[in-house]
């Protein structure tokens, strides 16, 4: 099925509608003020059933030179265009700017149809031939086919609908492999259903039941889509190529501003980009600063552009530029736009967007614009390396070909493919995780240097750091790339022989253990601490004092205490800490019991069996539950067949002391 938009182009009453009137039996003009001034005021939107079956949307644009910024809206996104000029009138205003517009719009295909040839005769129509030729030396439509029509008689529509047909064939079938994305040119509300958006898809497909954003907005607020027209008639999805309808719900019209997008990602707003614009012959000459009118989409506004390249620009030149918006829009990499003067009644040219969200150029270095010149050539390793080096943490390659409008696919192969100069890469299940090289090697330093910083300070743990007290002092605890970089990054740094993975922590390969004599024996000292209490719960109010006394401060004890805790000593339960002699003497006695006894124990009889109180009963039994020794029934505990193995594993070991 071909997903393809045709638009019309030409001078105010050159027969635009009547044409699409005469190819299609509809009129576009349904406003009674169009009806009323005889000319088209907003745009018209049809479509045209091919020979194949297939249908093409139309989409009419005005021709008066006060509806222009209408105009822009409607040939954004277009596939071809039917450019008409009135055998009567010949070239006018309104056919060299449109002409301007599509040219500078990268506009590639179309069909020159001479309209109303039914009111000259042979000689004036010789004439207009000649001056459309002229017209169109060096343009798209140098060599495009010439059909000369009637809407009036019909003479020339069928052979207009064939040449249609042929261009229609010959038009390469869109990509549809990126993000969704629909310009909205009309927002209104239907009885019974709500509000509806309409537009042109611009990128990728949707399908009823999707979850869209309307952008600029808020991230938190995804929209269903409840039901989807193309053509006026109910579909399952629509494609990049569609005109659509689609009845969204939880939208508000309040909610819409014109220049607004519908898109399956979230984009961040901008107020800035980086473009290559060019001038019109006609325009007048560009100042360092220079106020302007932008049009994008149906995204306009005032902006002030900045030239990067040169200190004017002259009518018919080219430069970088970087253009700052008075309000935010949505726009990515690549999208044509086009300027008119701040009073908007003059098209002084236009241009596509290099980067959409560049850092503010206040000088323009050599390096710059050497690097926006290979971005405006759409060099994919420089949009890489530009996008990565803006950004101070790692990015994701689904991050960067929603920055610069490319499909994923076409990253990861020029990633694994190409070096990109200054910057590295990891390979990650089906994507690439890019990093500038030189911040990649600070964190690779910063996590060997606090590792090291660790075993300084604990030279008697047999362990390191774990991963996320690594994120953590590289500054990655609340980056949702944190986790994947900071995991291919020690394992980077382990494949270099500088670090291993020891008991879920990193540590030094070449670390060991170092204990004094005199370390020794302040550790032996809180063990016995610990052990004193017997049956009764160690408290850490009780047990700091007692170290203080023995010189043991308040950092060298909780080491201590870690240390017992690592080297299996001391259990860690609940908050509490209690010695290995006797979390093992009650597992012991509670074993043999409930191997001898299936009727189980409660709490109160394991607290009768090892004589203990009632809290360091609970403690341990929970620690029992844990280790799958025992499993609780009601209140009652039972052995389990892990129990019964290590039970026969204790009885073992002790047979052969």
């Amino acid at each position: 099925m071909k997903h393809i938009i045709m638009g019309t182009a030409g001078h105010v009453d050159h027969g635009k509608t009547a044409l699409i009137k005469a190819l299609t039996n509809y009129d576009c003009d349904t406003h009674k003020e169009e009806k009323k001034r005889g000319i088209t005021i907003n745009l018209g939107f049809t479509h045209y059933a091919l020979p194949s079956g297939d249908n093409i949307g139309i989409i009419d644009v005005p021709g008066h030179k006060d509806f222009i910024h209408t105009m822009l809206s409607g040939v954004f996104g277009i596939d071809f265009v039917l450019f008409l000029v009135a055998a009567d009138s010949g070239i006018m205003p309104q056919t060299k700017e449109h002409l301007n517009i599509l040219q500078i719009l990268g506009m590639k295909k179309g069909i020159v149809v001479i309209t109303k040839v039914d009111l000259v005769d042979d000689d004036i129509l010789e004439l207009a031939k000649e001056e459309i030729n002229d017209l169109l030396k060096n343009t798209f439509l140098e060599n495009a086919p010439v059909v000369e029509v009637s809407s009036v008689t019909g003479f020339g529509i069928n052979k207009l609908k064939n040449k249609i047909f042929d261009i229609v064939n010959s038009i390469e079938k869109r990509n549809i492999d990126n993000f969704f994305r629909m310009y909205i040119d009309r927002l209104f509300t239907v009885k019974g259903f709500g509000n509806v958006a309409t537009g042109t898809v611009i990128n990728g497909e949707i399908t009823k039941d999707d979850e869209v954003y309307l952008l600029p907005g808020k991230k938190n607020k995804p929209l269903k889509i409840r039901r989807i027209e193309r053509f006026g008639n109910a579909a399952d999805k629509v494609t990049a190529g569609d005109r659509a309808a689609i009845n969204i719900l939880g939208i508000d019209k309040d909610d819409f501003k014109r220049g607004m997008i519908i898109s399956d990602s979230f984009f961040d707003e901008t107020m800035m980009i980086d473009a290559k614009l060019q001038l019109f012959e006609s325009a007048s000459s560009l100042k360092l600063w220079s106020n302007v009118m932008f049009f994008s989409g149906t995204f306009e506004t005032n902006a002030k552009i900045h030239l990067l390249t040169v200190d004017l620009l002259e009518p018919g030149n080219s430069a970088m530029v970087q253009i700052h918006f008075e309000k935010p829009c949505v726009i990515l990499h690549n999208d044509k736009f086009v300027i008119r003067n701040s009073s908007s009644d003059r098209t002084l040219g236009g241009g596509f967007v290099v980067d959409a969200y560049p850092l503010h150029h206040r000088r323009r270095p050599e390096k710059l614009v050497a690097s926006m010149s290979k971005l405006a050539e759409d060099s994919l390793p420089e949009l890489i390396k530009i996008e990565v080096k803006k950004c101070l943490i790692p990015l994701k390659a689904d991050d960067i070909a929603k920055k610069i409008n490319k499909p994923l696919k076409e990253i990861v192969d020029v990633s694994l493919n190409n070096k990109i100069e200054d910057i590295t890469s990891y390979k990650i299940d089906k994507t690439i995780v890019f990093i500038e090289t030189k911040r990649d090697k600070k964190f690779y330093q910063r996590v060997v240097s606090n590792i090291r910083a660790y075993h300084n300070n604990n030279p008697i743990f047999n362990n390191g750091l774990t991963i996320n007290e690594i994120k953590s002092k590289l500054g990655f605890s609340d980056i949702a790339i944190g986790d994947e970089y900071i995991s291919l990054l020690l394992n980077k740094i382990a494949d270099d022989g500088i670090i291993k993975k020891q008991n879920n922590t990193w540590m030094l390969s070449d670390f060991e253990v170092s204990i004094s004599q005199d370390i020794i024996s302040e550790i032996n000292m809180v063990e016995k601490f610990f052990k004193d209490y017997n049956m009764q719960v160690p408290l850490m109010s009780e047990i700091q004092p007692l170290a203080y006394k023995n010189k043991i401060k308040y950092d060298k004890l909780n080491k201590y205490i870690k240390y017992l805790v690592q080297n299996g000593t001391l259990y860690y339960i609940e908050g509490n800490y209690i010695h290995k002699s006797v979390v093992d003497r009650c597992r012991k006695k509670l074993l043999v019991f409930l191997s001898q006894n299936k009727e189980g124990i409660n709490i109160a009889g394991f607290r009768d069996l090892v004589s203990g109180n009632r809290k360091m009963c609970l403690l341990l039994i929970g620690l029992f539950d844990k280790e799958g020794v025992t499993v609780r029934k009601g209140d009652f505990r039972f052995i389990t067949e892990h129990g019964r193995y290590f039970l026969k594993n204790i009885t073992f070991a002790h047979s052969n002391d």
